[in-house]
């Protein structure tokens, strides 16, 4: 009877326990949840906000710490290039320009007669005059016309008046020319000087000047001016056998 009566007032003891210790269970059970659900919200937003910054980093200042994004350094090639230092040499100045003291003029040279040309020692200058030519020079500088062109170097036998040249410095003969009173004469074939002088009695000399020749040579044709006239030889008719 007693046992029962302490099995039956032990059942209201242990159910109160249990009312008092249910809202503090709950609490417990409450607050459990609470906590997993932060953990897991914490977790989650930790992968979200990792994926943020993966994707597309924080542009500017923020206010709380931003994940960035650092460029990545750039690659070093593997041996370097070896640069170019040789520098261009500079260009030399311009040359100044200097003044150069003034020449003396110098005589130019006659056209027809060479530069270098050089005279004999002992010939003289001298002007030609209207009138003159070569023949008529080495007649009276007693010489030849090839002695004349030869030593002023002269390409033509043409002299024109004013020009310079060299002659011999020696005494000049007299003027050559047509004595007064002499006549024309034509050369036949086999006349000399020396035959022509014997038939007029005049010297060879005299013939010379009187002509102008230089030379001792005459030829058939010419025309000289001797003395007096000379007969003409014309052929004679023999009578017939």
């Amino acid at each position: 009877m007693s046992s029962r009566q302490n099995a039956g007032g032990g059942a209201p003891a242990a159910s109160g326990t249990l009312e008092r210790l249910e809202p503090l269970l709950s609490g417990l059970l409450v607050a459990l949840l609470v906590t997993v659900t932060l953990a897991v919200a914490v977790a989650m937003g930790g992968s979200e906000q990792a994926l943020v910054a993966r994707v597309s980093p924080t542009v500017g200042p923020t206010a709380g710490p931003t994940a960035t994004m650092l460029a990545a350094a750039p690659t070093l090639p593997a041996s370097p290039t070896a640069l170019s230092t040789s520098w261009p040499s500079p260009s030399p100045p311009p040359p100044s320009a200097t003044t150069l003291p003034a020449q003396p003029a110098t005589p130019r040279p006659s056209p027809s007669r060479s530069a270098a040309c050089v005279p004999p020692s002992n010939w003289q200058l001298y002007t030609v005059r209207s009138g003159e030519s070569l023949q008529t020079l080495a007649w009276r500088y007693w010489t030849s016309d090839y002695s004349i062109l030869q030593a002023n170097c002269l390409t033509s036998r043409t002299l024109r008046a004013g020009q310079r040249i060299y002659v011999p410095d020696v005494a000049q003969r007299q003027a050559c020319g047509r004595p007064s009173g002499w006549v024309a004469y034509t050369v036949q074939r086999g006349d000399t000087l020396s035959s022509l002088s014997r038939r007029l009695g005049v010297t060879i000399a005299a013939l010379k000047n009187a002509n102008c020749l230089v030379g001792d040579t005459i030829y058939a044709g010419a025309t000289l001016w001797v003395p007096r006239p000379l007969p003409t030889a014309t052929a004679t008719r023999r009578p017939a056998p």
